[in-house]
């Protein structure tokens, strides 16, 4: 009997990678999300790769006015302590 160490060394194991999106690309996909109905919506998710969480943070960013507004999204700069 081989003892055999590698489980499946046909497949290659990936780097999972963070996606970031363009604004323009944020913005293409939550117009065209917007637009359509609830199967429509699903079959975009599933065709782009998202989460439907994606798309509400988005929308939240837009309403924001952050989403394509070229600022860092997150908390607020620390303001240095005062006298």
């Amino acid at each position: 009997m081989e003892d055999n160490t590698d489980p499946a060394p046909e497949v290659a194991e990936l780097a999972r990678v963070l996606r970031r999106y363009p604004a323009k690309c944020k913005a293409r996909i939550l117009d065209e999300h917007e637009g359509q109905s609830k199967g429509d919506k699903g079959a975009l998710l599933r065709r782009e790769g998202l989460y439907s969480s994606l798309i509400s943070g988005w929308r939240k960013q837009r309403d924001r006015r952050v989403l394509g507004a070229g600022q860092a999204v997150g908390p607020p700069p620390r303001r240095p302590p005062g006298p």
